[in-house]
């Protein structure tokens, strides 16, 4: 067990917990019938990885600065590949929970339930 703290520690310390479980509740409200899970993770993971370069920019950090830190990034992804690997099972793992949380609250809302499960063909 504590060797899946140390995995989940490695994905999401700090205040990378608060930003993945903001983006990955906000994606989880794109999944429907139409728009499966696995692309609301993908988008996700994006918005993860664009949102520290996007925030340096908002601070005024001058440009070369932030293009060296994606080329950081860029060249070291193969060295991090579980990290993404771990990241990408934790966000899924929370669109997954904030979509049935919604069906949840509608289900109690008594409003008809507005996404059908994805992946489901129904007639």
């Amino acid at each position: 067990m504590q060797d899946l703290s140390y995995f989940l520690a490695l994905g999401f310390s700090g205040s990378d917990a608060t930003r993945g479980l903001v983006i990955g509740l906000l994606a989880s409200l794109f999944v429907s019938s139409r728009f499966l899970p696995w692309r609301a993770v993908l988008l996700a993971c994006i918005v993860d990885r664009v949102w520290p370069y996007y925030g340096m920019y908002l601070a005024e950090t001058e440009g070369p600065v932030i293009l060296q830190s994606m080329w950081a990034e860029i060249t070291t992804m193969p060295f991090n590949l579980l990290y993404y690997a771990i990241r990408f099972t934790v966000i899924f793992g929370i669109v997954h929970v904030g979509f049935h949380l919604r069906r949840l609250i509608h289900a109690a809302l008594g409003q008809p339930v507005s996404s059908r499960y994805p992946g489901k063909k129904h007639a």
